[in-house]
C-alpha cells in the first residue's frame, strides 16, 4: 500500500487542510489519481534535499537536482453552502511507497533506472531485462527461463540456453531467423513482465524512453503524457512561493 498526503487550498481565502490517504500502488499512478480527483495537473512536486524540507513546484535551486516526490493539480469546487465556487489546489504528496519486490529490493530503488541501454539486439536487450528480473524475483525468472529454455529432443531446436539464476547466456553464436522471430516474443514477454505495479516504484512505468529508443527502464508517468490539457514541462510550472505548503 501506498501513503499519500493530500493538502488541498483554497487559492481565494488561503485556508489549507490535509489529509492522508492510504491507497494501492496502482490507484496511486498518476493517470488514475487524475480522474479520481477529476482536477487537471499543473505541475509536479520536488523537495531540494539541500535546502530544506518543503516541497516546491519550480526547482528554485538549479545547483542541487531535485526529489520528485509528487503532483500538483488544480480543480473548480463548489463551497460547501452551495453559493460560489473557488479554485482548489490539491497537493498530492507520496509519503510512504515502501514496497518491495519479491527479493526484497525496494522498488524506489528502480526510479530512473536503465534496465537495458547502448543496445538494440534483441539478444543483449532479452539478457540485460533476464538479469533484472532475476535481481527482483528469483522465481519469475526461472520460471519464465523455463518457457524458452532449449529441450533436447525439441524437432525444431529454436530454445535458449539460461543460467541457474534464469538470465539468457551468450552461446556465441548468431540466432537464425526463426530463432529471431521466437526472441521477439520473449522479448515483449519479459517488457510486459517488468511492467507489472509489483515491479514499477509510484509515479513511473517500465518501458522504452520517449527521448532514446536504446534505453529501457523504469522513468517518469509524464514522459508518456499526451496532451491532455497539461502543462507538457510541469517542472517548470510558475507558482507563487506563498502556495508552498510545510508540514506542521
Amino acid at each position: 500500500m501506498t501513503k499519500l498526503l493530500i493538502t488541498s487550498v483554497n487559492t481565494d481565502r488561503r485556508s489549507t487542510v490535509a489529509y492522508y490517504d492510504v491507497v494501492s500502488a496502482q490507484d496511486a499512478k498518476f493517470a488514475t489519481l487524475q480522474r479520481r480527483l477529476a482536477a487537471r495537473c499543473v505541475g509536479k512536486m520536488y523537495r531540494d534535499p539541500q535546502a530544506s524540507d518543503t516541497p516546491f513546484v519550480h526547482p528554485f535551486n538549479p545547483e542541487t537536482e531535485p526529489v520528485a516526490i509528487g503532483w500538483l493539480f488544480e480543480r473548480r469546487t463548489a463551497y460547501d453552502t452551495g453559493q460560489g465556487t473557488f479554485l482548489e489546489e490539491l497537493w498530492v504528496e507520496v509519503v510512504a511507497d515502501d514496497r518491495l519486490a519479491p527479493s526484497g529490493m525496494p522498488l524506489q530503488a528502480l526510479q530512473n533506472v536503465d534496465a537495458s541501454q547502448a543496445t538494440m539486439r534483441t539478444d543483449d536487450v532479452v539478457r540485460n531485462l533476464s538479469t533484472w528480473l532475476a535481481a527482483l524475483d528469483p522465481a519469475a525468472a526461472l520460471q519464465k527461463a523455463a518457457i524458452w529454455t532449449y529441450q533436447p529432443g525439441d524437432e525444431d531446436d529454436c530454445g535458449f540456453t539460461f543460467d541457474a539464476r534464469g538470465v539468457l547466456l551468450d552461446d556465441g553464436n548468431d540466432w537464425d531467423e526463426t530463432q529471431c522471430e521466437i526472441a521477439h516474443d520473449m522479448l515483449q514477454s519479459y517488457v510486459r513482465t517488468l511492467a507489472y505495479p509489483e515491479y514499477t516504484p509510484v509515479g513511473f512505468l517500465f518501458g522504452t524512453h520517449p527521448g532514446d529508443g536504446s534505453l529501457l527502464g523504469w522513468y517518469p508517468e509524464e514522459l508518456y503524457w499526451e496532451d491532455e490539457g497539461h502543462d507538457d514541462s510541469p517542472e517548470y510550472y510558475p507558482v507563487d512561493s506563498s502556495a508552498v505548503y510545510r508540514r506542521s
